[in-house]
C-alpha cells in the first residue's frame, strides 16, 4: 500500500526504479487479499486495480499490447562503436590503432562526423535528439576548423621529416683497407660537443720499411689527411683514394661523420655540425709523433666538403682542401628534392628550411658555400665538379670557385653522377684520385721521405721478397 501511495502522490518520481518493486508489492498483496481467511472479494478487487494502473503506465512507456518502446537515435557513429569492439575484443594495438583513425577521421571528414556539426538535446523521457546544423554553418565551421588545424597538421608532418630526414639509417662498411693491402687500425674520436666517432687510420709507413729501417722512419715526419665521406656513405667508399695518397707517403684517417657508418648515433647537420667532426680528426692527427702538424690537409665529399671548407675557415693552419662533388646551397638542394612533376610540392621546400632551423637550433647560412669560400684566405682548394643534379651545377661551382682568395683548382670529371664514392668508370676514379693526390702534395710541399738512403731500403726489400 505504501508503494501504491507513494506512484500515485509523487508522479514527478521517475516510475521505472519502482516498477519492479511496485508489481512485486501488488502480487504479494494481491495474493494476500485471495488468501484472506474471510473469503471477501477485495483480493480481486485490488488485484484489478492494480492491473488497470499497470496498464495505464504501459500505455504511458509504449510498453502495451507487447510493443516495444521505439529506438533511440544512435548516439554516436558506426567507427565508435567499433572502437567499442576493439576494446572488447581486441589488443592493445588494435585499440591503439583504433584511436588514431577516429582522431584522423575527426579531422579529415570535419563536420560530417565531428559533433559540433550537430545540435543534441535530450526529451523528458532521456532520450537523445540530434537536430543538424544549417549547411552554411556546418561549411563555415568546416573551413574555420581547417584553417585552425592545418598549421598544426603542417608543424607535425614537418618535424618528422626534418626527423627522419636527419637520421638516416648508417651505411655500414663492407671492406676495409686491408682489401688495398694496407694496414689500419680502428680509432674512436671524441668531438668537442661529445659526439663518439668512428675511424680508420691507415699510418704513411709500410710494416716492411719499418722492420728494415726502423730508427730513420720513426724520426721521419709525414703529411696527413683526413677523408670524410657524403650523405648515406661509409669511409669504405674511399679506400681507392686512400691506396693512392698512401702510396705518396701520407697518413690518412678515414672518418665516419656522426650519425653514420659506424660513429655513434647522433643528429645529421647536413654539414654545421660535421665540421666539429673534422677538427676531431685534425686534433688526432697532430698528436700523432710521426705526423707533421703543419701539413694536415683535408678531403670531404657531398655535404662534407661544405663541413671541411668550415673547418679551414675556422683552423688557418690547415694546409689544402679539396671539395668533392660541393652542395649548392642547402635551399636549393631542398628545392630539387621537393620539386615533383607529378605534385606541386616544390612550396614546401622553405618550411622544410624554417622546420630545419627549429628542430636543430641552427642558421642555415652557416653552411652556405658562397661565404664560407670568401673567408678562406691562405689555403688552397681543389674544386672536383661533376655533372649530377645532387652536386652544384659546372657553372656555379666555377662562380663560387672564383671567389676563393687564395689558390684555387677546378677539376670537371667526366661521369655523371661522379666521385670516388663508387659508381664511376675505374678510370674517372682513377684520374681524379691521381688529380687529388697531385695536389695535396703540391700544396703541402711534399716530395717523399727526406732520409738518405729511403729509396735503397724500398729496393732492398722489394730484392728481398722476390
Amino acid at each position: 500500500m505504501g508503494c501504491l501511495l507513494l506512484i500515485l502522490f509523487s508522479p514527478q518520481l521517475s516510475l521505472l526504479p519502482i516498477l519492479p518493486i511496485r508489481s512485486m508489492s501488488c502480487q504479494a498483496v494481491g495474493r494476500a487479499g485471495t488468501e484472506d481467511s474471510t473469503g471477501g472479494d477485495f483480493g480481486g478487487k485490488m488485484k484489478d486495480s492494480f492491473e488497470e494502473i499497470d496498464r495505464e503506465v504501459d500505455l504511458d512507456m509504449g510498453w502495451h499490447k507487447g510493443q516495444v518502446a521505439a529506438a533511440r537515435p544512435k548516439r554516436s557513429p558506426p567507427y565508435v562503436k567499433a572502437l567499442h569492439w576493439l576494446k572488447q575484443k581486441g589488443n592493445a594495438f588494435l585499440l591503439a590503432l583504433g584511436h588514431g583513425l577516429r582522431a584522423v577521421a575527426r579531422v579529415v571528414f570535419f563536420p560530417v562526423i565531428s559533433p559540433l556539426g550537430y545540435t543534441k538535446r535530450f526529451d523528458i523521457h532521456g532520450d537523445m535528439i540530434v537536430i543538424k546544423r544549417s549547411l552554411g554553418r556546418r561549411i563555415f565551421e568546416g573551413l574555420l576548423t581547417r584553417l585552425v588545424l592545418t598549421p598544426v597538421v603542417l608543424a607535425i608532418f614537418f618535424a618528422l621529416l626534418v626527423y627522419f630526414s636527419t637520421h638516416p639509417e648508417p651505411i655500414l662498411a663492407e671492406q676495409t683497407p686491408e682489401a688495398q693491402g694496407l694496414y689500419f687500425k680502428r680509432v674512436t674520436l671524441i668531438s668537442s660537443d661529445d659526439q663518439r666517432l668512428s675511424a680508420w687510420y691507415v699510418p704513411p709507413i709500410k710494416a716492411e720499411e719499418l722492420l728494415i729501417n726502423q730508427e730513420d722512419i720513426l724520426n721521419q715526419k709525414w703529411p696527413a689527411v683526413v677523408v670524410s665521406h657524403g650523405l648515406g656513405q661509409s669511409h669504405e667508399h674511399y679506400l681507392s683514394l686512400a691506396k693512392s695518397l698512401h702510396d705518396a707517403g701520407f697518413g690518412i684517417l678515414l672518418l665516419d661523420l656522426r650519425g653514420q657508418g659506424e660513429s655513434a648515433k647522433g643528429v645529421v647537420t647536413f654539414g654545421i655540425r660535421e665540421r666539429l667532426d673534422i677538427l676531431a680528426g685534425v686534433r688526432y692527427l697532430r698528436e700523432l709523433p710521426n705526423i707533421d702538424p703543419s701539413k694536415i690537409c683535408l678531403v670531404g665529399h657531398d655535404m662534407a666538403a661544405t663541413s671541411s671548407l668550415h673547418a679551414a675557415m675556422l683552423d688557418s693552419s690547415i694546409k689544402a682542401v679539396v671539395a668533392d662533388g660541393l652542395w649548392p646551397q642547402f635551399h636549393q638542394r631542398v628545392e630539387r628534392i621537393f620539386d615533383n612533376s607529378r605534385m606541386p610540392t616544390k612550396w614546401m621546400a622553405p618550411l622544410y628550411d624554417l622546420a630545419f632551423e627549429i628542430s636543430l637550433r641552427e642558421r642555415l647560412d652557416q653552411i652556405d658555400p658562397g661565404s664560407l669560400l670568401k673567408s678562406i684566405h691562405t689555403q688552397p682548394v681543389l674544386f672536383v665538379a661533376y655533372n649530377s643534379p645532387e652536386n652544384a651545377s659546372i657553372p656555379d661551382l666555377m662562380n663560387m670557385a672564383a671567389s676563393v682568395p687564395a689558390h684555387h683548382e677546378v677539376m670537371v670529371a667526366n661521369s655523371g653522377d661522379g666521385s670516388p664514392a663508387g659508381g664511376d668508370s675505374a678510370a674517372t676514379l682513377a684520374a681524379v684520385n691521381q688529380r687529388v693526390t697531385q695536389f695535396l702534395c703540391t700544396s703541402a710541399n711534399w716530395s717523399g721521405p727526406t732520409l738518405k738512403g729511403q729509396e735503397t731500403v724500398r729496393k732492398l726489400f722489394e730484392n728481398r721478397v722476390k
